[in-house]
């Protein structure tokens, strides 16, 4: 996801954008989907 970041770290928020998170059981995938769902500016996306 090349450019999804900017300079400090943050998330850049294009149209249309889909965020998976992939590991292994007990890894942080839905710690780190909370993180990304509660720091999404204006309207939150649907997460699964």
């Amino acid at each position: 996801m090349a450019g999804t970041f900017d300079q400090r770290g943050q998330l850049v928020i294009g149209d249309g954008r889909i965020i998976s998170c992939f590991g292994k059981k007990r890894s942080g995938k839905s710690i780190m989907g909370t993180l990304l769902f509660r720091s999404y500016p204006g309207d939150r996306p649907d997460r699964d």
